[in-house]
């Protein structure tokens, strides 16, 4: 009994006491009493407890299984999003839904923005690496540690932001781009790039971060490339009443990637992101609705959109429901709302300019104030019976006669006071010649009259 309990002892105590977990050797060395076994803090644990308190970043460690990829869920927690009212929300994190996984996609955009090895710069020259950052970008936008630092970076002044998203404009896009390296998917490059700058974090972000702004104010920039990309393949899509890669799939794209990547799996993922970004461009810069562009896009997109739902009437999917072309119709009359404040604005100035062309032109040939003012003569009045003198008692041509305070009868009389005209610079404003006396006489019975 004593070797057994001893030998518990030893192999107890001296593991879970004495040991040190970051080193694996005990602090007390040779001098320890207990026996120490090789397997006393084995290899698997020192790398299972380093693991966890580095946040699980090893390469060598592998990923946590995660729920088998499966279409139908997907669709599922689509049609949930959908049905719920964030749609409403006038940002786009609705319409984004991609499958739980273990593979740090949300991490691939540094490589295009702050490269480690600047001769090493990762660049957008092909439908993969397109795809990649994109979807690199929504994933970090949908979560909050990420989604500051990846706007911070994309909108540097002095950063790649600018240009990388310059190279996914120049790209070739299509409808049916497959897996063809020089043309990229519009469905799945342009459509989830337009998602992107509607999301909730990246426009709320945009009211205390420049950055954000900047990438905004880019946009602004080069609207028209964007806008013409986007609406001829949104009128391809129209035409044929499908959003489909007739190449590639959708659905067979998102079991590729285990639904890892954007694909839209309905017309209002496609619509509805392009409508929020107009109404985010023209509610940012208010002079953009007033351009031509931004007016015939308006309604283009208007007639773009009626045409699938008048389609969409017969042949009603799960995902487009009644909810999402409602949603589309009243974001698309809040924009024709922008527009007619705008024209409403244009044409008050255009009034109010006018008026004032009308009012100058007619003060230009109106006679002058004093020529017009009858300036009469104290003490020199035309009385009721046709006699010529003082209005009352206290009318007196010198001001010296004048008493200050008002006499009774001046005070009855129903004559207003004489008051000569301000106007030291012309003749007929005073019965005095320009002069201090004039001077003295006019202000005295102003002061006058404001103190009586």
């Amino acid at each position: 009994m004593n070797t057994s309990k001893s030998q518990f002892h030893s192999n107890y105590s001296c593991r879970f006491v004495r040991i040190n977990m970051r080193s694996g050797k005990c602090r007390f060395g040779d001098s320890c009493k207990f026996a120490h076994g090789h397997n006393d803090v084995s290899q698997k644990e020192n790398e299972s407890f380093s693991r966890e308190n580095s946040g699980g970043r090893r390469s060598d460690v592998k990923s946590a299984p995660t729920t088998p990829f499966s279409l139908e869920g997907l669709q599922t927690q689509l049609g949930e999003k959908l049905k719920t009212s964030t749609i409403f929300s006038g940002h786009s994190d609705a319409l984004v839904c991609f499958w739980p996984g273990q593979d740090r996609l949300e991490m691939l955009w540094k490589g295009f923005l702050t490269p480690q090895d600047p001769d090493n710069v990762w660049r957008v020259n092909s439908q993969t690496q397109a795809l990649n950052f994109i979807n690199a970008g929504l994933h970090a936008l949908l979560k909050e540690n990420l989604a500051p630092q990846f706007v911070r970076e994309l909108g540097k002044t002095d950063g790649r932001g600018v240009l990388v998203m310059q190279e996914l404009l120049d790209l070739k896009y299509s409808n049916d781009a497959g897996r063809k390296r020089d043309v990229v998917s519009f469905q799945r490059g342009l459509v989830p790039f337009v998602t992107m700058l509607t999301m909730q974090r990246m426009e709320m972000v945009s009211q205390h971060m420049d950055e954000a702004n900047y990438v905004y104010a880019y946009i602004r920039t080069a609207h028209v490339q964007l806008f013409q990309l986007y609406l001829e393949n949104m009128e391809q899509i129209v035409e044929r009443h499908s959003i489909e890669d007739n190449v590639l799939s959708h659905a067979s794209f998102l079991r590729d990637t285990e639904g890892r990547k954007f694909a839209p799996l309905c017309f209002t993922q496609v619509c509805l992101p392009f409508v929020r970004l107009l109404y985010l461009l023209g509610n940012k810069f208010k002079d953009f609705i007033y351009e031509d562009s931004f007016q015939e896009t308006v309604n283009y997109v208007d007639e773009l959109t009626m045409k699938w739902i008048e389609r969409s009437q017969e042949t009603n999917t799960s995902l487009d429901s009644r909810l999402c072309f409602k949603t589309i119709t009243e974001e698309v009359k809040r924009l024709h709302k922008m527009i007619q404040r705008g024209d409403r604005g244009i044409q008050a100035g255009a009034a109010l300019k006018r008026e004032a062309q009308e009012r100058m032109n007619r003060n230009r040939d109106a006679p002058e104030p004093w020529d017009v003012i009858e300036v009469g003569i104290p003490g020199e009045a035309v009385l009721d019976d046709g006699s010529v003198g003082p209005r009352h008692d206290n009318d007196c041509r010198d001001i010296r006669d004048i008493q200050l305070l008002p006499t009774t009868e001046e005070c009855l009389s129903c004559i207003p006071p004489l008051l000569p005209g301000n106007f030291p610079f012309h003749e007929n404003a005073h019965w005095l010649p320009p002069g201090p006396e004039r001077w003295v006489d006019t202000h005295f019975r102003l002061y006058r009259e404001d103190l009586c």
